[in-house]
């Protein structure tokens, strides 16, 4: 494994030479990255997980199904993912045999501007206070890594992390009376989860999912479990409509996004279904400090 910035820069170009390069992942991160990237010539195609992005061109670059990777010559293949929910594609491709992998955040050729455009120096205070507030030492060191990898000093595959983030069994035990909120529910992989920590022993559970594709897988693996209510709509601070960017695993509220979803607030569901929540969880991109908002009565009812 390289250590550096310079030597990853190095082996990418000397692999650039000898192998075809193919980019993972067609979302806004991609869009943002080939601005800057002055190899773009030599980028065969784009591989994507999202049906709806298959057949799209990004910067020209086509964008096709991941079940077509096996067509390609692995030996001779190199790939940049292009996405920040890169672990399980990284693991993905290295169980296919593909030996050169790189992520967009250790390969950024124009590095002063892509650091520019992802971290601030005026933050770091802001990050540095927020540290304070983790309670242990792995939470601490991730963080500084991340802190690194961003500006440009640290390997993005140099740490790992606790994929049971929702639900350590060092700081949760969880009863049988839990009423889950899951903000951002996407296809249940996180109620799957939790179902799994609680035996299916729980009271209630209620997922948003703002994304319509999403939502329709959401709700058919789960809507033959009645304790289960799937909402199509984000979270925010009250109700409303809100601009939206489709984008699978990382949609967002946007103003520029060309889609426009309906937006509830925790407070008003919980009162129209009497609900009592014991546990919040959000990853709506941005969104969780007004969803946090429109559940301030809920949180100091029920903490």
């Amino acid at each position: 494994m390289k250590n550096n910035y310079m030597d990853i820069m190095l082996d990418f170009k000397y692999n650039l030479e000898k192998n075809k390069l193919y980019l993972f992942g067609a979302g806004q991160t991609c869009h943002d990255y080939l601005k800057l990237f002055p190899f773009k010539s030599n980028v065969v195609c784009i591989f994507d997980n999202d049906d709806r992005k298959h057949g799209i061109f990004v910067d020209e670059i086509p964008v096709f199904s991941a079940t077509l990777l096996d067509e390609i010559d692995y030996a001779h293949s190199m790939f940049l993912i292009t996405t920040y929910y890169a672990n399980e594609i990284y693991q993905r491709l290295r169980m296919m045999g593909i030996k050169n992998i790189y992520h967009f955040m250790e390969v950024a050729f124009n590095q002063q501007a892509w650091v520019k455009h992802v971290y601030l120096p005026a933050d770091e205070l802001n990050l540095l206070s927020a540290k304070k507030l983790l309670a242990d030492a792995q939470s601490c060191d991730v963080l500084n890594k991340i802190i690194d990898i961003r500006k440009g000093s640290g390997v993005f595959w140099g740490y790992d992390y606790d994929y049971d983030a929702y639900f350590s069994k060092d700081i949760l035990k969880l009863s049988t009376r839990e009423v889950f909120v899951d903000g951002g529910a996407f296809n249940g992989d996180t109620i799957r989860q939790f179902m799994q920590h609680t035996d299916n022993s729980y009271k209630q559970i209620f997922a948003f999912e703002p994304d319509k594709i999403n939502y329709e897988k959401l709700k058919f693996d789960l809507e033959e479990n009645s304790k289960i209510i799937t909402i199509n709509a984000g979270l925010w601070s009250q109700s409303g409509q809100a601009r939206f960017c489709e984008n699978g695993t990382s949609s967002l509220i946007d103003e520029n996004g060309s889609a426009t979803i309906n937006v509830v607030s925790i407070d008003e569901q919980m009162e129209i279904y009497s609900g009592k929540p014991s546990f919040i969880k959000l990853d709506i991109e941005g969104a969780e400090v007004p969803a946090l908002a429109g559940a301030s009565k809920v949180i100091r009812k029920y903490k």
